[in-house]
């Protein structure tokens, strides 16, 4: 089993570090795993330009040379990911940032649906910032978003008490994430992931001659006649809803856009 730790911070050596390591240390107390160190300041990425070439065309039109392929290709060696980011200005890093952005195409064709991931943020207090718009990221390119960890960045700074019950919460969340990766359970969608599922779908058949990067996708994967990305149980009164959801996503969409 192979785990991939993506680090956000320029600093190597600093909180962000830190709090990696314990990570790491819980989870590799466990024979069966790999884990692997990936410094995005190691994995130099150019400004994302806005042109939408790997939404429309695919990821391979991108015009930046950068190192996009070379992280993709970690990933998906990988069984479960973990990324971890410092705030910066009640955000992710830039460095993180930046990683995200090159990975735009994946919210229109995700890919790893087979995969877990955690995510962690650091702060100097407890904001949910940066661990949520990681989750929602991640959760986009398909992953099932197994653990999120909100830790304060300065623990060396705590009194005894504080930093023993934070790294307490840092070793729990990380041996949690080890045993859900372990078990590989399906991740049973929610009606939101259904409704999200139904928009993509019939936006994907609706832009076909604009986006055919994602028709050729969805059509190569089955999804665009499913009613999830994957086999998995879903209630009738689920599905219902969803194509209620769907269709009024559809309406609003026709308002707004002209050719929709």
């Amino acid at each position: 089993m192979k785990i991939l730790l993506i680090h956000g911070s320029p600093r190597k050596k600093g909180n962000t570090f830190k709090i990696s390591k314990m990570i790491e240390e819980t989870i590799i107390k466990h024979k069966d795993v790999e884990f692997d160190w990936l410094f995005l300041e190691d994995y130099p990425l150019q400004d994302c330009h806005g042109c939408a070439l790997c939404v429309i065309k695919g990821e391979e039109f991108c015009p930046l040379k950068d190192s996009r392929k070379d992280i993709q290709a970690k990933m998906e060696e990988a069984d479960g990911l973990i990324l971890i980011s410092p705030m910066y200005s009640f955000h992710v890093s830039t460095l993180m940032k930046t990683y995200i952005d090159h990975f735009t195409f994946l919210v229109h064709r995700p890919k790893f649906h087979n995969k877990k991931a955690m995510v962690v943020g650091l702060a100097g207090g407890p904001q949910k910032t940066v661990q949520n718009y990681l989750a929602t990221n991640v959760h986009a390119w398909g992953y099932s978003v197994a653990i999120k960890l909100g830790t304060i960045a300065h623990i060396d700074s705590l009194r005894p008490k504080f930093a023993k019950k934070e790294k307490k919460k840092i070793e729990k969340a990380a041996e949690r994430f080890y045993q859900k990766l372990r078990k590989n359970k399906l991740y049973k969608p929610s009606l939101y992931d259904l409704i999200y599922f139904k928009m993509w779908q019939i936006n994907t058949k609706t832009c076909k001659k604009d986006n055919p990067a994602d028709f050729n996708f969805w059509q190569e994967n089955g999804w665009l006649n499913q009613s999830y990305y994957y086999d998995v149980k879903i209630g009738p009164f689920k599905k219902i809803l969803a194509i209620i959801g769907g269709s009024i996503i559809k309406f609003m969409m026709h308002r707004a856009y002209k050719d929709y």
